[in-house]
């Protein structure tokens, strides 16, 4: 038998390395097709929002999973989701929940039961959830109007009038939106307000909230007068997300403290780069307390610290009954 010679010894390899890129391109042109077939597009999402807009009530929320797939769907729902919907917290105030997932991602407040009924829109999966009486009895975000606010300045508090000014920022980098209507503190500190508005959490989550900036060491102090107290009041609050990961204030934290009828009952503290932090309180536990759920009591909401600048405090915050569900 005759040896092969070098040169037909590499003749094979020598093909293969031609054939490479075609191999690669035919395993991209496979792929593109999967993606193109299995993956949603922009038209599932339009699709599967003609399908739950006629549906929504003002006690449903609309989860996207995976998360980053949020802004499709908010393209062709926001107008009808709102700010309130899309920056809520958890899901106390709702009493059905839809999940628009796509591949079979779930949404990270996702019930871990079967969900009620399954709907497929195209290459996406519309979960139903059925969630039962919300135990949300008062919801501070959305009665700021009744809100009676002041701030302290050398031991004298002042009454910050409810205004209507031109609003401000909200885009890249302008911090937080500065609605019309707004309870304004001082003309000299203009920053000094009290109003819902739209904040980006350190992990870029919209919250709806309350800015409620602290003024320094004296406390910006926020009472509402007559609150269903129920069985639990639960908070959460944090600062503008580029305030929180240039952790400019290193240690200084902001407080956020809780009373009911002048008591104290509960103190948040938060220090930069910690996220959004939570308080709960139970009214129940106070001095002249109530054990049922009728009981009703004069919230008041204080911010303080030690350095106020870059302190934008934003939270939010519920009364609920005891959540069965």
């Amino acid at each position: 038998m005759a040896a092969e010679t070098p040169a037909q010894s590499t003749f094979p390899l020598r093909t293969g390395l031609y054939l490479l890129p075609f191999a690669v391109a035919v395993v991209e042109l496979l792929a593109h097709v999967r993606m193109r077939t299995t993956h949603p597009t922009q038209a599932d999402y339009a699709a599967v929002a003609d399908v739950l807009r006629p549906r929504l009530g003002p006690r449903d929320q609309v989860l996207a999973a995976p998360s980053f797939t949020d802004p499709l769907l908010r393209a062709e729902l926001g107008g009808v989701l709102g700010v309130a919907r899309a920056g809520a917290t958890d899901l106390a105030p709702f009493e059905r929940l839809f999940v628009v997932s796509a591949r079979g991602h779930r949404a990270p407040l996702q019930p871990a039961r079967a969900p009620d009924a399954v709907t497929q829109v195209g290459q996406l999966d519309l979960l139903e959830y059925r969630l039962g009486p919300s135990p949300v009895l008062y919801d501070f975000v959305a009665s700021f109007r009744d809100a009676q606010v002041e701030v302290v300045t050398d031991g004298v508090p002042v009454a910050c009038p409810l205004r209507v000014l031109p609003p401000k920022g909200g885009g890249l980098g302008q911090g937080m939106y500065w609605p019309a209507e707004r309870f304004a503190c001082d003309p000299l500190r203009p920053w000094l307000w009290f109003a819902p508005t739209v904040n980006e959490d350190l992990d870029l989550t919209l919250r709806h909230c309350l800015l409620q900036h602290p003024s320094g060491p004296e406390p910006f102090r926020v009472t509402y007068p007559r609150v269903p107290l129920g069985e639990a009041l639960v908070f959460e609050a944090d600062i503008y997300y580029e305030q929180e990961r240039m952790e400019a204030h290193g240690a200084v934290p902001f407080e956020l403290r809780v009373k009911i009828d002048g008591e104290d009952v509960g103190t948040l503290r938060h220090v930069d780069g910690m996220g959004r932090a939570r308080l709960v309180v139970d009214p129940r536990g106070r001095v002249g307390g109530q054990s049922g759920v009728g009981d009703v009591g004069a919230v008041t909401i204080e911010t303080t610290s030690a350095d106020n600048h870059l302190r934008s405090v934003c939270w939010s915050g519920t009364s609920r009954r005891t959540e069965t569900r």
